[in-house]
């Protein structure tokens, strides 16, 4: 898209001040709204990845690398409530993994993340209101089962439940809403179910020349 706006701005009938600040405009407005997929392992040791050379070369080193980061709690809910809403533990309210891991009945899990309203605002939400198209394939949080809930700040929603041990066949996926079920067919592994989704989403949003975010959360390498 910034290469064909150049081109339409390269034949601009303006003065050449008005088409270099024509010019700069565009490429503002491409740098400051960046394509993102931001991808979520289950489980995943660090030291993987140098097993994985095409994805170091592919994604990482194209991408965004991280290099001293750090997880202030490093359990599975916690840890993505810390992802979308950018704070610890004890300012999102998420310290574990199930609503009864603890004395209180909303110290983890969904139930928590819900009650201390952190769906009102989040990485979802602000990307949306600034123009990105959003959407989240495979996991969300723990304890996110059998709803069609779907939280508001996401344009598509394909969230696999997390009811128990996870599963890479015969399971359930909230699609839009709609809950559908994936059977023991090689076509149903969860992990290319997920891959088709996000790529679909991926070609839809470049084609119409929006700015996208895809939250790609698989569960695997996660056992069994």
């Amino acid at each position: 898209a910034l290469a064909v706006e150049l081109l339409f701005f390269g034949s601009y009938a303006g003065t050449t001040d008005d088409m270099n600040k024509a010019q700069a405009q565009t490429v503002a407005t491409a740098a400051a709204q960046p394509n993102i997929v931001f991808i979520v392992t289950d489980d995943m040791r660090k030291d993987d990845m140098k097993y994985m050379p095409k994805t170091q070369s592919l994604i990482r080193e194209q991408g965004m690398g991280f290099r001293n980061a750090f997880v202030s709690n490093a359990l599975c809910c916690p840890a993505r409530a810390t992802i979308m809403r950018g704070q610890y533990s004890h300012n999102n309210g998420v310290w574990s993994n199930s609503s009864t891991d603890s004395t209180s009945t909303t110290s983890g899990g969904w139930q928590a993340y819900q009650d201390n309203d952190n769906e009102a605002d989040n990485v979802a939400t602000r990307l949306d209101a600034a123009g990105y198209r959003t959407g989240l394939f495979g996991k969300y949080m723990n304890g996110y089962a059998n709803t069609a809930f779907q939280p508001r700040g996401w344009d598509r929603w394909f969230a696999t439940f997390s009811d128990g041990d996870p599963h890479y066949f015969n399971y359930d996926v909230n699609d839009q809403g709609t809950i559908r079920h994936f059977g023991t067919n090689d076509s149903d592994y969860k992990t290319d179910v997920i891959s088709t989704h996000t790529n679909a989403f991926i070609s839809n949003s470049a084609e119409a020349g929006t700015p996208f975010f895809a939250y790609v959360a698989p569960i695997a390498p996660h056992e069994p």
